[in-house]
């Protein structure tokens, strides 16, 4: 990607079509998320992108501009110091350590505010996974990158196409419909790692990913975590159900659980 586009300079990149950047206008730091497109996909994607600018929501990170790169479509987002939630538990299983249950359900709480908020707007998240969730200098916990929404009757636009990373809910993986129940499970397996330190389902094969999501045969965290309050045990394995109809209603429903575990 170019090193200036429009008003944001390209400071360095991040990962793959990730770059931090700085606006020239107040100095600040942004987020630039670079989607790689033929031209003739670009204008769709920017339109849906432009529905997205009007999100605003304190757990979830501003897109504050959409620009046409020399390869593509660009989102500028609002930066997050802290890092993300994928950096986070990678360092704590290298010095094997697990993170605190207050932090874990502090983490998913506000997730959860702002998957109900994308709910609420008509909208589904989609993709809810720890390299998503990203944390701000203050402590603040976000949502990121949430291009790939998409409102839940399906006007939006097309659909990406999907890619394997471990976190699909059964329904999606198996070619049904998203709900918000899939974002749900979502969110119930990124719990699932923070307590356990591990991916509920690690991906070694295709066909062996789509088995076990499929039937969802995944150990219990209590399996792995002895103390692990049974409330907690249980609202996973809710959340992860295989039929949507089996899981929590809503995004508040799941976050009241979840105070009840921790009066």
């Amino acid at each position: 990607m170019e090193n200036q586009l429009g008003r944001i300079s390209v400071i360095r990149q991040f990962g793959d079509e990730l770059y931090l950047g700085r606006n020239r206008d107040n100095q600040s730091k942004v987020l630039v998320r670079n989607y790689r497109m033929y031209p003739g996909d670009r204008l769709a994607f920017t339109e849906q992108c432009k529905f997205l600018l009007e999100l605003y929501h304190p757990n979830l990170i501003a897109i504050n501009e959409v620009l046409e790169s020399s390869n593509g479509v660009a989102l500028v987002m609002e930066y997050a110091s802290g890092g993300s939630l994928v950096e986070y538990l990678a360092h704590k299983r290298a010095s094997k350590e697990s993170i605190s249950l207050d932090l874990a359900l502090y983490i998913t709480q506000n997730i959860l505010k702002s998957v109900g908020y994308i709910h609420e707007q008509g909208l589904l998240a989609k993709d809810i996974r720890p390299v998503k969730v990203l944390f701000m200098g203050d402590g603040i916990v976000k949502l990121a990158d949430i291009s790939d929404a998409y409102l839940i009757d399906h006007r939006l636009g097309t659909l990406p196409e999907l890619v394997l990373t471990g976190y699909e809910p059964p329904e999606v993986l198996l070619g049904g419909n998203d709900s918000p129940q899939s974002d749900l499970y979502m969110v119930g397996e990124m719990l699932y790692e923070m307590v356990t330190g591990n991916p509920p389902f690690p991906i070694d094969t295709v066909d062996s990913l789509y088995q076990r999501i499929g039937f969802g045969e995944f150990t219990k965290p209590s399996a792995f975590v002895g103390d692990l309050p049974a409330d907690l045990n249980e609202i996973i394995v809710m959340a992860m159900s295989v039929n949507p109809a089996d899981r929590f209603q809503n995004a508040s429903a799941m976050y009241r659980a979840l105070d009840s575990c921790f009066p």
